[in-house]
C-alpha cells in the first residue's frame, strides 16, 4: 500500500506494479478459493488482475500426467528447501470426478492431446478433428483419480501434504493394476534418495491386496512387544513391516478411515464378542 501511494504521489502509473512474492501468491490463493471474495478485496486493496493472474498461472510448468522422472524431481524441488529427505509417510486415495474428455496443449512437446481416458492422453495430430479421433479411438472414460493423489507427508507442524502424482483410472481396477503404479512411485522415491517410512491406504479388498504384495517383493519383519504381564495370560503384541531395497515401511490404514472402518463395523449388524482384550467379530 505504501509503494502504491509513493508512485501516486510521484505521478506514476500503476501499470507492472511491483507485487510482493508472497503477496502475489496470497492473492492467487484468494483467487482459487473465491473469485467473488477476490473482486470484493481489490475495491478496497490494489491486487492484481485476474487476467494477471492468470497469465503467470498459465506460464509454470504443468504437473505431469504420467509418474514419470520430472514426477519426482518436482518432490525433491519441494523437499530440498525444507532441508530434508525424509523421513516422509505416503498414501493414496480415490477422489471421484466426472467422466469427460478435454482438450489439452502440451507447451512442452508442442503437442495437443485429449486427456480424461483410463489409457492416459491421446495424441490429437488435427485438434479442429477432435470428434473424428473420440469416435474412432478405443478408450475407457477414467471415473476416479487416484492419488496415486499419492501423497507425501512430512513429520512436521504447519507443512502441507505434497502432492506426488495423480493418474485416472476406472471404477473396477484390480490390486494386479495397482500394485505396479505403487511400486513404481517407491522406486522414483528411494531413486532420489527420499526416506519413506510408511505408505498408508483405505482399507478396501483390493487395497489391502494391493499392499500384501509389498510384502511379497520386500522382507517381511515382525516386530515383537512383549506382554508387560505375563501372569494374566495376555499375548504379545506383533507388529509387521516391509524392508525393501533396505528402507522399513510400515504399511497401514489411515486413521481416518480406520475409524470409518470401525464405524461401519459397529452399525453393520456383526456381532462382538469381548474376549478379555480381543475383540472378535463374526
Amino acid at each position: 500500500m505504501a509503494t502504491e501511494q509513493e508512485q501516486k504521489a510521484e505521478g506514476k502509473g500503476l501499470q507492472n506494479f511491483p507485487y510482493p512474492p508472497g503477496f502475489y501468491e496470497l492473492c492467487q490463493i484468494i483467487r482459487d478459493i473465491s473469485a467473488q471474495a477476490y473482486e470484493a478485496l481489490s475495491k478496497h486493496l490494489h491486487m492484481p488482475s485476474i487476467r494477471s493472474i492468470q497469465q503467470t498461472c498459465a506460464r509454470e510448468p504443468r504437473f505431469p500426467m504420467t509418474i514419470c522422472p520430472d514426477t519426482f524431481k518436482l518432490v525433491e524441488n519441494q523437499l530440498n528447501p525444507l532441508g530434508t529427505k525424509g523421513p516422509v509417510a505416503l498414501s493414496c486415495n480415490d477422489m471421484k470426478l466426472l467422466d469427460t474428455m478435454r482438450m489439452y496443449w502440451d507447451e512442452k512437446e508442442g503437442k495437443h492431446y485429449l486427456v480424461g481416458a483410463m489409457e492416459g492422453k491421446l495424441e490429437v495430430a488435427d485438434p479442429e478433428q477432435m470428434k473424428k479421433v473420440l469416435e474412432e479411438a478405443k478408450y475407457q472414460k477414467a471415473t476416479k483419480v487416484q492419488v496415486r493423489v499419492w501423497c507425501l507427508s512430512l513429520p512436521s507442524p504447519k507443512i502441507t501434504p505434497i502432492i506426488v502424482a495423480t493418474l485416472p483410472i476406472i471404477d473396477k481396477l484390480k490390486a494386479e493394476h495397482l500394485f505396479p503404479l505403487l511400486q513404481q512411485i517407491l522406486d522414483g522415491l528411494i531413486d532420489r534418495g527420499i526416506r519413506v517410512i510408511s505408505y498408508a491406504s483405505d482399507g478396501t479388498e483390493v487395497e489391502r491386496k494391493a499392499s500384501d504384495m509389498l510384502f511379497d517383493i520386500g522382507e517381511k519383519v515382525d516386530f515383537i512387544i512383549p506382554n508387560p504381564f505375563p501372569e494374566q495370560s495376555r499375548p504379545n503384541t506383533c507388529i509387521s513391516y516391509v524392508k525393501y531395497r533396505g528402507q522399513a515401511i510400515c504399511v497401514l490404514q489411515d486413521s481416518k478411515h480406520g475409524l470409518k472402518t470401525m464405524q461401519n463395523n459397529l452399525f453393520s449388524g456383526a456381532r462382538l464378542l469381548v474376549l478379555g482384550n480381543h475383540i472378535a467379530a463374526y
